[in-house]
């Protein structure tokens, strides 16, 4: 009878552990949080990094290019720490041949640096879970990259050489004569003098 108990108890806490787990893997994003312990400004940009790193490499399965994208200071303690910010950081992954460019937003409360939640790509916002992440990298991308250098993209906004994203150019042209301005010579006083009044005695109306 002891051994039944204590196997059907077994087999019960492994079914609401692989609940929990799956849970927590596909669902909900994982929860935590950093202390900076004082940092300032110049170097919060290396603390948000080093929390994405711990979030980010799994989910990924690589390590995310990071760039910062702003850095908005809201609150500072009194030895000029951060206490309240957000942080904006571009996340580029290249993934089979293929470039990924996502942007964060990492929370600052308190000196406190918090997980994110969410990412961005465009305007689209997909939860910090591997298996959504790996929807997304599955997803189709029109941008391909060089193995030599995936994290490098040419301006896609520049109309130099041949460029796929540029509009066609549909303007109308006419031809027209050339007409050379005429030259016109100065009056021979060009140079405006305000006549000096007594503003003291009342000005008389001419008739």
């Amino acid at each position: 009878m002891k051994d039944e108990i204590i196997e059907e108890f077994t087999y019960t806490i492994k079914e609401l552990k692989q609940e929990l787990d799956e849970l927590k893997d596909r669902k909900v994003p994982d929860v935590g949080s950093f202390d900076s312990r004082g940092v300032y400004k110049e170097k919060l940009f290396e603390v948000i990094t080093r929390v994405l790193d711990d979030s980010l490499i799994e989910i990924f399965n690589d390590v995310p290019d990071y760039s910062l994208i702003s850095s908005q200071v809201s609150r500072t303690f009194e030895d000029g720490t951060v206490s309240d910010a957000i942080v904006a950081v571009s996340v580029t992954v290249a993934n089979e041949g293929y470039r990924y460019d996502f942007k964060i937003d990492v929370p600052v409360l308190n000196g406190i640096v918090h997980y994110p939640q969410y990412i961005q790509r465009g305007l689209k916002i997909i939860p910090l879970t591997k298996e959504k992440i790996m929807e997304e990298l599955d997803s189709v991308s029109f941008r391909k990259t060089d193995p030599e250098r995936p994290y490098d993209k040419d301006n896609i906004y520049n109309n130099i050489g041949d460029n796929i994203h540029r509009r066609p150019d549909k303007q109308k042209w006419y031809s027209v004569e050339n007409i050379e301005p005429q030259t016109v010579g100065m009056p021979p006083k060009n140079t405006w003098y305000p006549n000096k009044q007594d503003t003291s005695k009342p000005r008389k109306e001419e008739y």
